[in-house]
């Protein structure tokens, strides 16, 4: 993991060097440059070890720089698109976002109202602690072993909790919005009960992608608005601090609360839940991996699948397909083993090239949205 990780450092150093690196490049540095530096301390193997993962790794590192390369030429002649993007951001309304937000909360939590049914509960299980530890065991354990699934409608309406998430996020960086943060801790209920119903940190944790692109999305660009460096410090420190908090809470209720779990190996399981992905996907990518399609679109597309009747999601999407991490074991291989199973690796890289080139021309097309 040293050695992935001053590579992922360095490339994006070039990158940043030769203007290449767009929001998109930033963040994807950021996230496997950071869950590999963690996964260093879990590492089993001889630092200068280079494995096929790494330098699938670092190709599709180069490939998103490059299609942001290619698109740069683009910029200056997208004015129309801009124009047209520019006109949606100044010609929504406050009122009328907030209308959008609270007609995206409503199902969202219609959705939390249909999982109390299916889970044979009902409102008062908020009101008890030792009911709801109780009940979201269970509700972990039915997941795993008996084959528990939300209906179809259910995880038709959880789409909702997202879409509000994105909204109320480009919401709260209206100033002139009343009552924006009240409205994005509304909208964060629903993916809170989802993830302490069912154990599954998933929830809070895509609400805060949605919710941060939404910011990010329509946030001011001007230099006026920009935020003191100790204020997106202190933010990134509270933020981590809430969301490991979240983590701590929603592994513990999985194992019957705090009375019951080794502390030790709630350690252990969490330190792999952060950073196990990493070591996954080089066990998958480095024995199995193809180079052909294998099954086009059906693993990225695996709950639209289910729904049609076309195949079985399993739990966790890869079921028992476990890989032992340091104290724990993890069957989460990241995104980018259900994109190169859909694609086969070559495609994949050829895919994070056009990724590149448009997160670089929606970077470059987005205007501030201040009313």
């Amino acid at each position: 993991m040293i050695l992935q990780s001053l590579g992922l450092l360095v490339l994006y150093i070039v990158l940043h060097r030769v203007g290449a690196a767009s929001l998109a490049v930033r963040v994807w540095c950021l996230v496997w440059g950071t869950s590999s530096v963690g996964g260093i301390l879990l590492e089993d193997r001889a630092w200068w070890i280079v494995s096929p993962s790494m330098l699938f790794l670092f190709a599709l590192t180069l490939a998103l720089g490059l299609g942001t390369l290619a698109a740069s030429p683009l910029l200056s002649a997208s004015a129309a698109r801009v124009k047209i993007a520019s006109e949606f951001n100044f010609g929504l309304s406050v009122r009328h976002h907030r209308w959008m937000l609270l007609a995206c909360l409503a199902p969202g939590y219609l959705s939390v109202h249909l999982l109390l049914g299916e889970l044979g509960q009902d409102y008062g299980l908020f009101l008890s602690a030792e009911r709801l530890v109780a009940s979201a065991a269970a509700a972990s354990f039915a997941r795993y072993n008996d084959g528990f699934d939300p209906a179809p409608v259910t995880r038709a309406l959880v789409t909702f909790v997202y879409l509000g998430a994105m909204l109320a996020g480009s919401l709260a960086c209206r100033t002139g919005a009343i009552g924006r943060w009240w409205l994005l801790l509304a909208s964060f209920v629903p993916a809170l009960a989802w993830a302490t119903l069912l154990t599954t940190k998933a929830n809070f944790l895509f609400w805060l992608v949605y919710a941060l692109a939404g910011y990010l999305a329509f946030k001011p660009t001007d230099a006026t608005s920009r935020p003191r460096h100790w204020r997106l410090v202190a933010a990134a420190a509270l933020l981590a601090m809430a969301v490991l908090l979240l983590m701590i809470v929603t592994q513990a209720n999985r194992a019957g609360g705090f009375d019951v779990i080794d502390m030790g190996h709630l350690i252990d399981v969490l330190a792999v839940a952060a950073v196990g992905h990493v070591f996954a996907l080089r066990e998958w990518f480095d024995h199995a991996a193809s180079a052909i399609p294998l099954t086009f679109g059906a693993r990225n597309f695996a709950g639209v699948v289910e729904v049609l009747g076309l195949g079985q999601r399993e739990p966790g999407l890869y079921g028992d397909d476990n890989v032992f991490v340091g104290g724990s074991f993890t069957n989460v291989y990241s995104v980018l083993r259900a994109v190169v199973e859909d694609l086969g690796a070559p495609l994949s890289v050829a895919a994070f090239a056009l990724l590149g080139a448009f997160g670089a021309l929606a970077e470059g097309s987005r205007k501030p949205a201040s009313r």
